[in-house]
């Protein structure tokens, strides 16, 4: 469903929001209330923010081995460690929803349904796609959702740098107030870089 009502999206954003004609806008409008697609959207953001956590927390447990922390310490971070991951992963769905929330989506979806179907079309997509249209829209999905990750891209590509840093920062400070130990322990690193340069 969320690819349906995201149709064209990458060229309904150019387009004018006058363009669209009023009766296609209410159609719209009235089906988005129908299928609840504010939810379903909700949904997608939780489940885009899931997976850069979570890759965020494998790299701490991968890491915690050649840390040079001691028993101890690792045994405390990963203590901590599920606390972390649900903190981190409300705070990068935060940054989604202020980067792509639906409020600034919904528009693009209007535009895009508008654009790629009639009145009428909307009105069968509304009636369960018990028509041959709303199959039209199920087989568009696949092309849809492609349209959607080229709009949201430049959205996230502006932040995400920043936010990628701030993520670091977090973890390397999580680590350190959850083993009490500055991280990597000092001398860890250089014994390492001494370590990787020696010859057998």
């Amino acid at each position: 469903m969320t690819g349906a009502l995201l149709a064209g999206l990458a060229h309904a954003a150019d387009a004018p929001a006058q363009d669209i004609p009023e009766a296609s806008r209410i159609a719209v409008e009235r089906l988005l209330e129908h299928i609840h697609l504010d939810k379903t959207y909700g949904l997608m953001l939780e489940q885009a923010s899931a997976g850069p956590v979570a890759a965020q927390v494998q790299a701490i447990r991968q890491a915690l081995p050649q840390s040079g922390l001691t028993g101890a310490q690792q045994q405390a971070v990963l203590d901590q460690l599920p606390l972390f991951q649900q903190r981190a992963q409300a705070n990068f769905r935060d940054f989604m929803e202020q980067t792509v929330s639906w409020e600034t989506m919904r528009p693009l979806v209007i535009r895009a349904y508008a654009q790629n179907f009639t009145v009428a079309e909307i009105g069968d997509i509304d009636r369960f796609y018990s028509t041959p249209t709303g199959q039209k829209a199920l087989s568009s999905m696949p092309t849809i959702m492609r349209q959607l990750m080229v709009e949201m891209a430049p959205r996230l590509s502006q932040k995400s740098v920043s936010y990628g840093q701030e993520m670091a920062r977090q973890a390397l400070e999580f680590v350190e107030q959850a083993c009490q130990c500055d991280f990597p322990p000092k001398g860890h690193a250089a014994a390492s870089g001494d370590k990787k340069g020696s010859t057998p």
